[in-house]
């Protein structure tokens, strides 16, 4: 009888025990779990980088003067030769015209000595035009005298100044031109004389031509006109730069890589630009060139990788920052799995695999990595549950309750 009362002390203990197991003991904590599964992988190294136009030719002024008007603004699609702006020339047209004269002298001079051979008539012309250019000369330099004496008196600019000195250079070039006739007139037959006349009055008209050619300020390329803020009236000095022009249809992105992320990129790599102002659409390439060395950029230290990317439409425009994508390795139908469930223990790579209700330890080997997966080599199998990151210390053997996360 004292031993069934024992034993029946003994089994309602048991239950006592049993109820406070299942129902008093704390629940076993939650932890989120994803699934290992086939899928595609993409590396990508993410960064941002600035727009350059791939071919740049400047935009200089030829020749000094004011500007008389222009023809386009910053930022137009101009092509090769198109004239962007046009200085004041007051001299070229009266150069030509000068010239034009003084060719069809030479010719009537020829045409007179093929009739008569006579050199009297020839030597009182040039005396009239030796006197005409000595005038023309003092009178040219009497003015830049009286332009200088202004300046001096800060009531002329120094670009009047300039124009005045090139009135006096071409008068003196005139006076030149007359007094290498004159002794040419040496040759008894003057048929020296008359072929020098023509020479320096062809001379002297492809000047005028070219005096002309300076005051047109044209495209040197077809493309896109950058910083380019000439106004008319503005005064410009010869071979002063005055904007660019770039190829638009490619373009030249600078992209900055962090150090650490160098090793991942290589020549040949695509590259997908996105830019903020235009968020509905990308532009793709390739990498072009490595960077040759380290620089601080910021906080950064990075490398800059140059990268040609295709602008047919011309949107993407010279000196937007935007963001690039270098797209490192791509996989297809491979293991993979959440980053963060990844983590090294004792050394080595691996994941807590949820096995039941318990957790075990599984070593694994890795491979490419995209912002959010891993790609899993060896250790997994497709449909293994495994524990993401959570701020609480796991064990082995360690009972959870799985909440599936995705």
């Amino acid at each position: 009888m004292r031993l069934k009362h024992w034993l029946g002390l003994g089994a309602f203990a048991l239950v006592g025990v049993a109820i406070w197991y299942w129902v008093v003991r704390p629940a076993p904590p939650s932890i989120p779990v994803a699934q290992a599964k086939q899928g595609s992988l993409r590396s990508i190294v993410g960064t941002n980088g600035q727009v350059e136009p791939l071919q740049m030719a400047e935009v200089r002024a030829e020749g000094s003067g004011r500007i008389e008007k222009v023809l386009v603004s910053q930022g137009d699609l101009v092509k090769q030769g198109q004239l962007l702006a046009q200085l004041s020339d007051p001299l070229s047209a009266g150069l030509a015209k000068e010239a034009e004269a003084a060719l069809q002298a030479a010719r009537g001079r020829e045409a007179y000595l093929q009739e008569f051979g006579a050199s009297a008539l020839r030597r009182r012309e040039l005396a009239g035009q030796l006197q005409e250019a000595q005038q023309r000369l003092a009178n040219a330099s009497r003015d830049v005298e009286a332009a200088q004496r202004l300046q001096n008196a800060q009531a002329a600019t120094a670009q009047e100044v300039e124009l005045e000195k090139r009135k006096q250079e071409q008068a003196a070039a005139s006076l030149k031109a007359v007094e290498d006739q004159i002794a040419a007139m040496r040759d008894p037959s003057e048929t020296g004389d008359v072929a020098l006349s023509a020479a320096r009055a062809n001379a002297q008209k492809a000047a005028a031509r070219q005096t002309a050619a300076s005051a047109r300020i044209t495209s040197p390329i077809a493309g896109t006109l950058y910083d380019f803020s000439v106004k008319a009236g503005g005064w410009v000095q010869s071979g002063e730069l005055l904007g660019k022009v770039g190829d638009a249809s490619s373009v030249r992105v600078r992209v900055y890589v962090d150090e650490p992320e160098l090793g991942r990129v290589k020549e040949g790599l695509p590259v997908v630009i996105q830019w903020d102002a235009r968020p509905d659409a990308e532009w793709k390439g390739t990498i072009e060139q490595l960077p040759t060395r380290i620089q601080a950029f910021g906080t950064r230290q990075v490398g800059e990788v140059l990268c040609r990317i295709e602008n047919p439409s011309g949107d993407l425009i010279a000196g937007a920052n935007v963001n690039a994508e270098i797209i490192s390795a791509e996989r297809s139908a491979v293991l993979i799995v959440p980053k963060q469930s990844v983590r090294r223990r004792l050394g080595e790579e691996g994941v807590w695999k949820v096995v039941g209700s318990r957790l075990r330890w599984q070593p694994v080997k890795t491979g490419i990595s995209s912002v959010t997966d891993i790609e899993i080599l060896s250790g997994l199998s497709d449909g293994d549950r495994i524990a993401l990151l959570v701020d609480r210390e796991l064990s082995e053997g360690m009972e959870v309750q799985a909440v599936t996360a995705r």
